[in-house]
């Protein structure tokens, strides 16, 4: 519940609630009542849990944020702002700054605190003006509501955005203005991580005039989306010259880059029901969250798909890895993955096997040198939504066991099958091989307990720390498991430098649809 001991404040809760109590998204509160009592305003709306990003901010101490973190952010928010947007009249928010923006603990945001929205061409419905310096666009800066429009939204969300992924709140518009050059400095010019493009389609969104950023929300989280027409990482040279990858599906595709699969934003059952006699006690309870769009192979890793990294720079330069694992390739004179020339498990088309936590990162971090998009492991979460669908289902083909579905115990092979083997037991989304065949490594850390609260995975500190010992989740089950480790919610973890096994693998995922 809102309250303010300010007389006027009932006016603005009155209007607040009157233009959102009939609105429904997944990305807003629900609003249920406005009254007055003793001459102080209140306004009942639904409790969110978590914190805001500006607490999120606080915590990171200046640091900033992973981009796929902010992105994944910045897509809900996009969504929820076309939705507000698209109203008639039209509802703009005029005060998106990170405080404003809470984070649930299943990783949903949401857009709070409407004190100064617009609707359609009224006047704002505040005595309050201009929203917050660092965040608010030039044209709310005069008072006049009239100059506002779905463009003046973008701008704040862009600041927000500029915030997050800098660790600092952009110099205000206000300030911008005074000096014959715009001094404002593009993002990743203080942070190298963020990618040249994101940077650019932050600095247009930014613009001054208004008329110079993206045409709407929508046209912003489009070229979010589209990736640079050129790899933005000159730094780290590519092994050879590559054509842009437009979209996962596209006929110019590599064919050592893994085919990838979009994956829906959207709730989906996490942990086993009561009703699974075969779930273990780290799998309950079951509970539902919700995740932003993201990709995800479709199927392990291939030998094949391998190669170029073992052939190229990949163990060879210590930018695609971490601290710890460049140390751990160091000491191990590790070169290529343990079983490379085997001829049991070396197969074109077999999943690649025997490799460790930190060559499955840094072979992430060189295919996206390669592309200049970003990929990475799955976190735990995106792995089993990929796997089960939203209806939480025990294995990814549906709740009866069939052992011709997938490469298990039962299947009587003792060793890996080309992936892509088993079509009858896609997931519901067609992604293949997500029981049995190899344990695929994750991003996320051993020991998150149910019910599950997304939190860091994708921060690049967060893959930094990962030292010898920290335990790293591995999923899907192996050639050797029986069904009951094959399941969609079996959880099982092996350390990041030792668990280089014959039934070890891993899948790509990337934060957005490509």
């Amino acid at each position: 519940m809102k309250e303010s001991f300010d007389p006027s404040s009932i006016r603005t809760f009155q209007s607040e609630f009157t233009a959102l109590k009939n609105l429904r998204h997944n990305h807003l509160p629900r609003y249920y009542a406005v009254f007055e009592a003793e001459g102080n305003g209140y306004l009942v709306m639904e409790l969110i849990p978590g914190q805001s990003l500006a607490d999120v901010l606080e915590h990171q101490l200046g640091q900033p944020l992973a981009e796929a973190q902010v992105l994944g952010y910045a897509i809900q928010l996009c969504d929820v702002l076309t939705y507000l947007h698209q109203q008639t009249p039209p509802i703009l928010h005029r005060d998106i700054k990170p405080a404003n923006i809470r984070l649930t603990p299943d990783g949903l945001v949401k857009l709070v605190d409407f004190g100064l929205l617009k609707q359609g061409s009224e006047a704002t419905h505040s005595s309050r003006r201009g929203g917050t310096p660092a965040y608010a666009p030039l044209e709310q800066w005069d008072g006049i509501a009239q100059h506002t429009g779905p463009r003046s939204d973008l701008y704040s969300l862009a600041a927000s955005l500029y915030h997050l992924l800098t660790g600092q709140a952009p110099m205000s518009a206000a300030t911008r203005i005074t000096t014959h050059r715009d001094p404002l400095q593009p993002p990743h010019q203080h942070n190298p991580q963020i990618s040249a493009h994101v940077s650019a389609v932050l600095m247009q969104a930014l613009s001054i005039k208004a008329d110079q950023r993206q045409a709407s929300v929508a046209a912003f989280k489009q070229a979010l989306l589209s990736g640079p027409e050129t790899s933005p990482a000159p730094a780290i040279k590519p092994i050879r010259p590559l054509t842009r990858l437009k979209t996962a599906r596209s006929a110019q595709r590599p064919d050592w880059l893994p085919e990838m699969i979009d994956i829906p934003a959207g709730p989906f059952l996490m942990g086993s029901s009561n009703h699974d006699a075969m779930a273990e006690a780290h799998e309950h309870p079951q509970h539902r969250l919700t995740l932003p769009p993201y990709t995800i192979g479709k199927t392990p890793v291939t030998n094949s798909q391998f190669r170029p990294f073992v052939e190229g720079d990949g163990y060879t330069n210590p930018a695609y890895w971490t601290g710890y694992g460049w140390q751990w390739r160091q000491q191990q004179n590790r070169d290529r993955p343990f079983w490379w020339h085997d001829q049991q498990w070396n197969g074109a088309d077999y999943p690649v096997v025997g490799i460790t936590w930190y060559e499955a990162v840094a072979y992430c971090r060189w295919i996206s040198a390669q592309t200049g998009r970003e990929y990475r492991l799955p976190s735990e979460t995106e792995w089993e939504k990929a796997a089960r669908g939203d209806d939480g289902r025990i294995w990814p083909w549906g709740n009866r066991w069939d052992p011709n579905c997938c490469n298990s115990e039962e299947a009587g092979k003792e060793r890996t099958t080309p992936v892509g083997s088993y079509p009858n037991g896609a997931s519901p989304y067609g992604v293949l091989d997500m029981a049995g065949n190899v344990w695929e490594w994750c991003a996320t850390h051993r020991g998150k307990q149910y019910p599950y609260q997304i939190g860091d995975e994708w921060n690049t500190d967060y893959l930094e720390r990962r030292g010898w010992n920290d335990s790293t989740v591995l999923r899907g089950g192996c050639w050797g498991n029986a069904q009951q480790y094959v399941r969609g919610t079996k959880r099982n973890s092996g350390d990041p430098c030792n668990h280089y096994y014959h039934y070890v693998g891993l899948r790509l995922a990337s934060y957005a649809p490509l």
